[in-house]
C-alpha cells in the first residue's frame, strides 16, 4: 500500500502545479462559498447561473457563512458576501435566523434564499445580467460554456497523526487519504487511496500490539437515462483487523432510481445490483482452512431517502451472498429518520442491524485475550447493532433572536 501511496502523490500532485491558471469565457460570476452546514449539492442545484469554484482566489465573489446561537435556542446564520476583482470593494451582510424547530428542507430553502438575495447585486453588474430572472423558475444557462482546464477533476489530500502517551501507556494512529473526483451530468468517477497503522504499547505489562490496514478504490458510473446509470468498481485492500493480507475485489453494478435523477436533492428511491469476484489471501488460514481463495459475489440493495419540510428520512437494505456457497449471507438494515411532529417537538433515530453469516476470513487458531481486548481482530458473531434515539422540544418565545456571544454559548 506504500507503494501505490507513493505513485499516486507522484501522478497527481504534479497536477497541482501545471493546470494553475484558469480561463473562464462563460461570463458567469465566480463564487466561493463557505458553509460547513449547508446542502452544497442543493445550493448548485438551485443556483445554475453562477460557477461554484473551490478556491477564494479564484472567486469573484467570497461568501462565508458564521453560525452563532441565538437566545431562543436556534441559530442566527450570517453571510458575509466579498466582492474581489472587478467587484472589489463591493461587499453586502445579510442574515437570517434558523428555529430550533425547523428542519433541514426549511433550512437549505432558507440559506438558497438568502444566497440569491446577496448574489443579487453581483449577476446585476455582470455580462449575463440581461439573461437572468428572478422567479419560480431555473434561469436558462444552456448557452453558457464554460473552460475549464481541470476538466471538472477535484483533488484532495489528508494526512493526519494522533499520538498519546503517558507514563506506562503509549498510542499511535495515523492515517492518510488521497482521493481524485469527478463529477459531470454523464460521469461520476471517484478514485480514492486510504492507509492507516495504530499501535499501543502498555510498558508495564509488557504488552505491544499494532494493527494496519490500507486501501485504494475506484468507481465510474456513467448515466444511461434519467433512471438507469451502471458502472464498474475496484478494490484492493489489506487489513490485519479481518485477517486479509491482501483483497481485490472486481464489480459491475447496475442501478435504476424510481424518481428521476435530477430530483435527488429532494427524493430517491435507488435499486443497485453489483456482481463480481473478489481475490483474498489470508495472513492465517482460516476455518475453512483456506490461505487464498477466488470466489464471485453479488450485492442487491435499496435506498430510500427524502428530504421535506417535515424533515428528513433514509433507509437501506442491503444483502450479499457468495456464490459459491449461498448460505454465506450478510443482511443490512440502515435507517436514519429526522422529523418534526409537531410546533417545537422533532425526533431523531438512528439505526443499524446486520445478520452476519459471511465470514469466512476468520482465523483457524483462536485469539489471545490481549488480541480480544485490544480489539486487533474481528470477532466470530452472527449479529450486529446500534441504534440512537434522540427529542428535542422547545416551547416560549420565537422572537427573542438576539445573538450574546459574552462568556461563550
Amino acid at each position: 500500500m506504500i507503494k501505490l501511496f507513493v505513485v499516486f502523490t507522484l501522478l497527481f500532485v504534479p497536477c497541482l502545479t501545471v493546470l494553475g491558471q484558469t480561463n473562464d469565457t462563460s461570463g458567469k460570476v465566480k463564487l466561493y462559498f463557505g458553509c460547513e452546514t449547508c446542502d452544497f449539492d442543493f445550493v448548485r442545484k438551485e443556483i445554475p447561473y453562477v460557477d461554484f469554484v473551490r478556491d477564494q482566489v479564484e472567486a469573484d465573489v467570497h461568501c462565508y457563512v458564521i453560525k452563532e446561537l441565538a437566545a431562543n435556542g436556534g441559530s442566527r446564520y450570517t453571510f458575509s458576501f466579498l466582492g474581489q476583482k472587478q467587484f472589489k470593494g463591493l461587499n453586502d451582510t445579510l442574515r437570517f435566523l434558523q428555529q430550533e424547530s425547523n428542519t433541514p428542507s426549511e433550512f437549505r430553502t432558507e440559506t438558497v434564499h438568502t444566497l440569491m438575495l446577496g448574489l443579487t447585486r453581483y449577476v446585476s453588474h455582470s455580462s449575463q445580467a440581461s439573461r437572468i430572472a428572478f422567479n419560480t423558475s431555473s434561469a436558462d444557462t444552456s448557452a453558457l460554456t464554460v473552460i475549464d482546464p481541470w476538466d471538472s477533476w477535484v483533488f484532495s489530500a489528508d494526512v493526519n497523526g494522533y499520538v498519546n502517551l503517558e507514563q506506562g501507556f503509549r498510542f499511535y494512529n495515523y492515517w492518510s487519504n488521497l482521493s481524485a473526483n469527478r463529477t459531470t451530468p454523464q460521469w461520476k468517477i471517484r478514485l480514492n487511496l486510504f492507509g492507516s497503522y495504530t499501535e499501543n504499547n502498555f510498558i508495564d505489562l509488557g504488552i505491544k500490539s499494532f494493527a494496519r490496514s490500507g486501501s485504494f478504490d475506484a468507481l465510474a458510473v456513467g448515466s444511461l437515462s434519467d433512471h438507469w446509470s451502471t458502472g464498474p468498481s475496484v478494490s484492493i485492500g489489506t487489513s490485519t483487523f479481518r485477517n486479509r493480507k491482501l483483497n481485490i475485489n472486481t464489480a459491475m453494478g447496475l442501478e435504476y432510481n424510481i424518481f428521476p435523477y435530477n430530483q435527488s436533492t429532494t427524493r430517491q428511491l435507488r435499486i443497485l445490483y453489483k456482481i463480481g469476484v473478489d481475490k483474498y489471501k489470508y495472513y492465517d488460514t482460516t476455518i475453512y482452512d483456506k490461505t487464498e481463495e477466488l470466489i464471485g459475489t453479488h450485492i442487491l440493495s435499496a435506498s430510500l431517502i427524502f428530504t421535506q419540510p417535515w424533515g428528513s428520512t433514509e433507509l437501506t437494505l442491503a444483502g450479499s451472498q457468495y456464490l459459491n456457497d449461498l448460505s454465506l449471507t450478510e443482511l443490512n438494515v440502515y435507517a436514519n429518520l429526522q422529523f418534526r411532529l409537531f410546533e417545537g417537538f422533532s425526533i431523531r433515530l438512528t439505526g443499524n442491524y446486520a445478520i452476519i453469516h459471511d465470514q469466512i476470513f476468520l482465523p483457524k487458531v483462536g485469539l489471545s485475550s490481549e488480541e480480544v481486548l485490544l480489539q486487533l481482530h474481528q470477532l466470530k458473531t452472527s449479529y450486529s447493532y446500534f441504534t440512537s434515539v434522540g427529542f428535542t422540544y422547545t416551547f416560549g418565545s420565537i422572537y427573542n433572536n438576539v445573538v450574546n456571544p459574552r462568556f461563550g454559548n
